[in-house]
């Protein structure tokens, strides 16, 4: 069981890594910290990849 809570945190923090990456240009490009706020909370309306990143699922599942 502790190997299994084990792979779901390292898959978590990736799928988590790979959503923050994919952020970054959008972020930085924002020009203020309303705007990139504004950004994170529309995420899944306005990112047409939102869904395709391996493990969102995985990581809504553990957000939610």
């Amino acid at each position: 069981m502790e190997r299994k809570d084990s792979e779901n945190r390292d898959n978590f923090f990736a799928s988590l890594n790979q959503l923050i990456l994919s952020l970054e240009p959008a972020i930085k490009e924002a020009g203020s910290v309303s705007a990139a706020e504004d950004i994170l909370t529309h995420l899944e309306a306005t990112d047409e990849n939102f869904h395709r990143f391996v493990n969102m699922p995985f990581c809504l599942k553990h957000i939610t």
